[in-house]
């Protein structure tokens, strides 16, 4: 039972001896998690879950008009688990800069990353004035990265809100890991015009009401 002892789990305590009859001398185990004693595996995985996944008051949003790799980045972020460079200090991780790669100006955190850096403050501020109905400014992130200013998140135009409000964390982690990696610098225009392309893209694939709108329009303003 050596998994137990890594999650902090006492593994020998969920089996007991059950004899179903005294004057037999064969046993079987009762297993403690489910009602009827039968062993399975989910019941014990969700167990080894409840001691080792972290837990957060915030729910996990699940956008299907979205990518999965988009989706995961956006969990990331709700719970300040990207890599930015404070987080890689603290694992350990030695680095020669720890400014932020778009402003250089401030050291790199996630809620630096998204809510005072000045190249995500433009890339806000022009989306804002493409589509009104988008945050003018970022707030405290987490307010912004769980959109609870959207009208109705089933509606067509809440649906497409919810979209760009994610293509815009995309497009910012986009560009940071140019910065770094490839040595690219993206302006704010540069951003803002990646984020009107990928939201467009996703809408038009994956949001069924939205299959007719076309880039000459969308380009203009989603929706009045």
């Amino acid at each position: 039972m050596g998994y137990g002892a890594d999650t902090g789990i006492d593994l020998d305590s969920l089996f007991t001896d059950v004899h179903e009859d005294p004057s037999r001398t064969s046993r079987r185990v009762q297993w403690s998690l489910e009602p009827d004693g039968v062993y399975t595996v989910s019941s014990l995985r969700n167990l080894i879950d409840s001691h080792t996944l972290v837990t957060s008051p915030m729910p996990t949003p699940w956008d299907n008009n979205i990518p999965i790799k988009v989706n995961k980045l956006f969990w990331k972020a709700m719970r300040n688990r990207l890599p930015t460079r404070d987080n890689l200090l603290q694992q350990g991780i030695n680095l020669s800069n720890i400014l932020c790669p778009l402003c250089n100006s401030d050291a790199e955190t996630c809620r630096h990353l998204l809510e005072t850096c000045s190249t995500t403050k433009e890339v806000v501020a022009k989306l804002h004035y493409w589509w009104p109905l988008l945050p003018g400014s970022m707030g405290a992130y987490e307010d912004w990265i769980t959109t609870p200013w959207l009208p109705n998140g089933s509606s067509k135009r809440g649906k497409m809100l919810g979209v760009i409000v994610k293509a815009t964390l995309w497009g910012i982690w986009n560009a940071r890991n140019q910065s770094i990696f490839s040595n690219k610098v993206s302006s704010p225009n540069v951003i803002v015009r990646e984020v009107k392309m990928l939201a467009f893209d996703w809408i038009k694939i994956r949001v069924k009401e939205c299959k007719s709108i076309s880039w000459e329009s969308w380009v203009v303003q989603p929706m009045p």
